[in-house]
């Protein structure tokens, strides 16, 4: 099963419709100037060809309804083909995506096949779509906007130190230390409510974090009254990490950060 057989069919049918009314369009303004003319044997003719143009169109539209109705959507997305076709898109399209079905991740978003709705959902955003391709586009767009959308490091580089001293407090760790802390941990102080959790999820704070990075890395940024950097800590096992992903789409797993004061 594969959308795109489906939707070739159904363009030649609409091609079809299309070439069928821009000819109804002349017979329409031809049967108007018989009436005008008074010439009724060449109506009666001209009608009954209209007729068959619009027998035809239902007979086109009947076609594409059966179509539409014999295509198992639920079925292409259970049965995998949907998820296998979508990764296809994903690789030539060079839109990095990792898990499998029905969870993918396609960063910085959470991409769920839902089968019995025969939807998407992007993040929390349900898309109505079955068509692998189409989906695939959609997300590379909205990565695109988000790759242009512009981006304060510094300010983004404020709220996470806010965040990093609190914890620190919390954790009753010697400030002086710099100690590291755990980004998870980081990112629920940066978003504390359930509600915020869910505008601003992990993956959203990942982006950020790796675009804070890259510019961090070009520039040197210094936070605060006393000029402190972000520094990774050091490295753990992957299902205790964010996932990063830079703009060269290269990966990176993080478990923590720490703040410090240059020598």
């Amino acid at each position: 099963m594969d959308y795109e057989v489906l939707l070739k069919s159904m363009q030649e049918l609409i091609k079809k419709t299309k070439d069928l009314q821009d000819s109804q369009k002349k017979f329409l303004t031809t049967i108007g100037k018989d009436a005008e003319n008074g010439d009724l044997k060449a109506l009666a003719k001209d009608l009954g060809s209209y007729a068959d143009k619009l027998n035809s169109l239902t007979e086109i539209n009947n076609s594409l309804q059966k179509m539409v109705s014999e295509f198992d959507g639920e079925a292409y997305m259970t049965e995998g083909g949907y998820s296998d076709q979508m990764l296809e898109y994903c690789k030539k399209e060079n839109v990095d995506v990792i898990g499998q079905a029905p969870n993918f991740e396609m960063f910085p978003f959470k991409v769920k096949v839902v089968p019995a709705e025969q939807a998407v959902y992007l993040n929390n955003k349900k898309v109505n779509c079955l068509r692998p391709k189409k989906m695939v586009a959609l997300v590379r767009d909205s990565q695109d906007k988000l790759s242009k959308a512009n981006f304060n490091a510094e300010a983004f580089g404020k709220e996470l130190m806010a965040a990093y001293d609190l914890l620190v407090i919390k954790k009753k760790k010697d400030p002086e230390k710099g100690p590291d802390m755990p980004l998870k941990e980081i990112h629920s102080l940066m978003a504390p409510m359930s509600r915020l959790k869910k505008i601003y999820d992990l993956n959203s704070f990942a982006y950020d974090l790796s675009r804070f990075m890259e510019e961090d890395a070009k520039n040197p940024i210094y936070l605060g009254d006393d000029h402190r950097r972000m520094q990774p800590g050091p490295s753990r096992e992957a299902k205790y990490c964010i996932r990063l992903l830079d703009s060269k789409g290269k990966e990176s797993y993080q478990y923590s950060i720490r703040f410090y004061k240059e020598d």
